[in-house]
């Protein structure tokens, strides 16, 4: 169960995101993903006000 479980997290990223580019597959990473950039230009607003 545990090795299925792995190959599934494999087919959901792209061989770029393997290579750390950041380049998502699925949507539930998509929207995590945005969410934090999201979230870090809110903070550098807030630091440059």
């Amino acid at each position: 169960m545990k090795k299925d479980k792995n190959e599934n997290y494999m087919t959901h990223r792209t061989p770029a995101d393997m290579h750390g580019d950041g380049v998502y597959f699925n949507e539930d990473l998509l929207a995590k993903k945005r969410q934090k950039e999201l979230q870090k230009q809110k903070i550098a607003q807030k630091k440059s006000n």
